[in-house]
């Protein structure tokens, strides 16, 4: 803003005014057309440069946003890609109204897990089951069990304990395979039921040592006595005893020292020199 001197009166009156305010006169006024051109152009580069200031952040934000959905893409792929091969054995879990544990009333003698994809278990039996009983049972612990592609269980008799060994197997490595090491019930009742026609017989019992099921028969054959074993696998063994003291009934020229002793209760004893080893239930 400035001064002028008033046309009409000559007295001193701003540029702005519209009229000289001491006579009254209209003052000329100032063309500022251009300056307000000028800063409408000042506005505009403003507002322009203030938009893509505002429109770069924008499409940085953008791209920042769509490159954190992709990295999140990404790694829930690589999640379900991981889970997917937890287990590689499908198993189809058959449907039961009560549960496979309380239906064969097994119970866990031990769980041992080697690293994330293995794992060993030991279950005891109730007694003798099927291959399909088995692989029921199989089922339902890999069910229990899924994240291990390796799962090896064991199955145990009553009576019986993991250092006698396992009268069964059923192993996931990865695809599950089903293996019965003792005998099974049938040749079980074979062995008890085959007829000896043994003279002076002394008793009959039979061994259930896993792996080694056999029958023992202790008879005498004139002055010598005798005993017989049949295996489950159908060898036959005879040897000559010596009788000595207490129920002790040694075999002769046995390379590993074995003997027997029979109790009073009537079950027989299996020895050898590192002491008992397995017993043997007398059959009627």
């Amino acid at each position: 803003m400035a001064l002028i001197d008033c046309p009409e009166c000559g007295k001193q009156v701003s540029d702005t005014a519209p009229s000289c305010p001491h006579c009254g006169f209209r003052t000329p006024q100032r063309d500022t057309s251009n300056i307000s051109a000028r800063g409408w152009i000042i506005i505009s580069i403003i507002i322009l440069v203030l938009g893509i200031i505002v429109l770069n952040r924008t499409c940085t934000n953008s791209d920042k946003m769509s490159f954190e959905q992709d990295k999140n893409n990404i790694l829930e792929d690589q999640y379900e890609d991981s889970t997917s091969h937890e287990a590689t054995t499908e198993i189809n879990i058959p449907k039961q109204d009560i549960s496979v544990q309380e239906k064969y009333k097994y119970e866990f003698r031990s769980i041992k897990s080697y690293g994330p994809q293995k794992c060993e278990i030991w279950v005891r039996l109730k007694g003798q089951l099927t291959e399909p009983e088995l692989k029921e049972i199989a089922n339902q612990v890999r069910k229990d069990h899924h994240s291990y592609q390796r799962l090896f269980i064991f199955y145990l008799l009553p009576g019986t304990d993991i250092a006698d060994g396992a009268w069964a197997t059923s192993h996931y490595n990865p695809d599950i395979k089903i293996e019965i090491i003792g005998a099974t019930k049938e040749q079980e009742e074979k062995l008890k039921k085959n007829k000896e026609d043994l003279p002076n017989t002394i008793g009959k019992w039979y061994c259930s040592l896993t792996g080694t099921e056999h029958t023992i028969t202790i008879y005498k054959e004139g002055d010598v006595l005798k005993v017989k074993q049949v295996f489950n696998n159908g060898i036959e063994n005879t040897e000559i005893l010596k009788q000595g003291a207490n129920g002790r009934y040694d075999i002769i020229s046995n390379t590993f020292k074995e003997y027997y002793i029979l109790k009073k209760s009537g079950v027989l004893e299996l020895w050898d020199d590192l002491g008992k080893f397995a017993t043997a239930k007398k059959l009627d």
